[in-house]
């Protein structure tokens, strides 16, 4: 048992170095950047498919992937603000 702990002591010890060090940071910034990318392109996708053809299980599995509209308000492409609104 106690060489289990060690194993594990010196594990975590390990995998803490590694997450600090700052290409991990940089790494994880960039597969997060990626994957909103992807799933916006997703997403819009879906969106344009279930309207234009009025697939119903698209427009299920739209509500299912984004059920509380998280992604879709969040990954909104920053749009400029209009002149005289707002």
């Amino acid at each position: 048992a106690e060489r289990r702990l060690a194993r594990v002591r010196q594990s975590t010890q390990t995998y803490l170095a590694l997450l600090s060090q700052k290409h991990y940071s940089k790494m994880i910034s960039k597969f997060k950047v990626i994957f909103e990318s992807q799933l916006q392109g997703f997403l819009g996708q879906i969106q344009q498919e279930s309207t234009k053809r009025y697939e119903h299980f698209l427009s299920n599995m739209l509500t299912r992937l984004d059920y509380n509209e998280y992604y879709s308000s969040v990954l909104q492409p920053q749009r400029a603000p209009t002149p005289g609104l707002g």
